[in-house]
């Protein structure tokens, strides 16, 4: 009961200090009479994401650079306040319409976030389809943890199906040995340049994917560059990368030059 209430409080300070616009918003927090405890968080009116894969069947890469960018901001939010949210998955993003435009991205549940600085063997809690080999062995992790776990969200949103599937054990197994069928061969159209995204997202040493949630968003605008894709959310602010890079995303990306993102303070 201890344990479950503490990862209440988790959750419950956590959000509500991210104030990030693709993140759950948290109102308030709290202890009822009878001893339960209460969060008191935004409505999302929309489609849980898995929900929209299992119904509409593999996303268009335009969609999937799109929705990719957000959760990529939103998880760099994360991150910057301290925090891995460690169960991205599609049944933790909503799509919403929100200022008339779909695929407004709300990531919710950090039920199980942990603490960069107290990160040391506590990576066991994990849904197994979207769970690096660092996690699943109880290893020390970082903010690549919610890297691997993003690229497993990609990789379903593009096929229609998690990278690895079967029984848990089979899949916890994949998961530490083997690399994912490549989505061109599952579905066609997919752009190579967005396939090498995922492939490095999806390696199984932390230190072989993207460095953090700017470079895997910079990559993802990369992509989209090389493929000549254009998508309904190119107005977003590009990522804090090095100035070089920054410049060369901003030249090139679709639409009119956008500015970098602002840094965020977090409390």
């Amino acid at each position: 009961r201890r344990q479950a209430l503490e990862q209440f409080r988790l959750e419950a300070r956590t959000t509500a200090a991210m104030g990030h616009p693709n993140i759950v918003d948290i109102f308030d927090f709290t202890r009822l009479d009878d001893g339960r405890f209460m969060i008191v968080m935004e409505y999302v009116e929309g489609q849980c994401l898995v929900d929209e894969i299992s119904q509409a069947g593999p996303m268009d890469p335009a969609r999937v650079i799109a929705i990719g960018r957000q959760l990529c901001q939103a998880l760099d939010a994360a991150h910057s306040a301290g925090v891995v949210h460690r169960d991205v998955k599609p049944d933790n993003v909503m799509l919403r319409e929100f200022n008339g435009r779909t695929d407004n991205v709300k990531l919710v549940d950090f039920g199980i976030a942990s603490v960069l600085d107290d990160s040391a063997g506590q990576g066991r809690a994990c849904t197994p389809q979207y769970a690096p080999p660092e996690q699943i062995l109880g290893e020390a992790f970082d903010c690549r943890l919610d890297v691997y776990a993003l690229g497993c969200t990609l990789y379903h949103m593009l096929t229609g199906a998690a990278p690895h599937h079967g029984e848990v054990r089979e899949v916890l197994r994949k998961q530490l040995q083997e690399s994912p069928v490549a989505p061109s061969e599952l579905v066609a159209g997919i752009p190579a340049a967005l396939e090498q995204v995922l492939s490095r997202s999806l390696e199984k040493k932390p230190e072989d994917r993207f460095e953090d949630m700017r470079d895997f968003e910079a990559a993802l605008c990369e992509a989209q560059i090389a493929s000549g894709i254009s998508t309904s959310w190119d107005d977003l602010g590009l990522p804090e990368v090095d100035p070089d890079r920054l410049a060369r995303l901003a030249a090139q990306m679709p639409g009119e030059s956008r500015p970098k993102r602002s840094k965020r303070v977090m409390a």
